[in-house]
């Protein structure tokens, strides 16, 4: 087992055993875990550990990534391995990164990579099946406003700021789905 996968299975393992969460909790590893590249450390919690885990893992570690600018994202989103979850019967931590840009940052990941001319059609497939089961992840939740807070979550100010860049310098588009709006949305999109 490398240091990385030690260690992150260390922070997973204790999470929510803990007397504190969110921010506090992973702050408490702040050396360990900015001792490494946080696209490789994403992209390996994205691969093995369960999607709420993983969400909270980017809410709750501004600290390691609002630095990284925005490109940081794209890089993210257009590289991360989306597996078939035609099967899965519960949410993939390996979508974990467009539910947290829809979802709380608040623009159209899903859109962005559909209009990548070099995506191929078993990733439009795969994510065509994950959303279409689980399209409320993308939804915002009247308590998301709440953990927000820059304490237990990352600040809504800075994923405001998050938002706004990634429109600006990348084309991404603003958006706010509803329940309703997302399976048109999803439903809507062909593979």
């Amino acid at each position: 087992m490398s240091n990385l996968e030690s260690l992150t299975k260390s922070i997973f393992e204790r999470y929510g055993n803990a007397d504190v969460v969110g921010i506090a909790y992973f702050k408490q590893w702040s050396v360990e875990l900015s001792a490494y590249d946080y696209f490789d450390l994403l992209l390996h919690q994205m691969s093995n550990y369960p999607h709420r885990y993983v969400l909270d893992f980017i809410l709750g570690t501004p600290f390691l990534w609002e630095s990284l600018g925005v490109d940081f994202w794209v890089k993210l989103v257009t590289s991360a391995d989306r597996p078939d979850t035609g099967r899965a019967n519960e949410q993939v931590g390996a979508f974990s990164d467009i539910e947290f840009l829809s979802r709380y940052a608040g623009v159209d990941a899903l859109a962005y990579l559909w209009k990548m001319s070099g995506l191929t059609e078993p990733a439009r497939a795969s994510l065509l099946s994950y959303f279409r089961k689980y399209g409320y992840a993308l939804v915002p939740s009247n308590l998301d406003d709440d953990d927000l807070d820059g304490d237990y979550f990352v600040e809504k100010q800075v994923l405001l700021a998050l938002r706004d860049k990634l429109c600006r310098e990348f084309g991404f588009q603003q958006v706010a789905f509803t329940e309703e709006s997302v399976a048109k949305y999803v439903s809507g999109l062909k593979v």
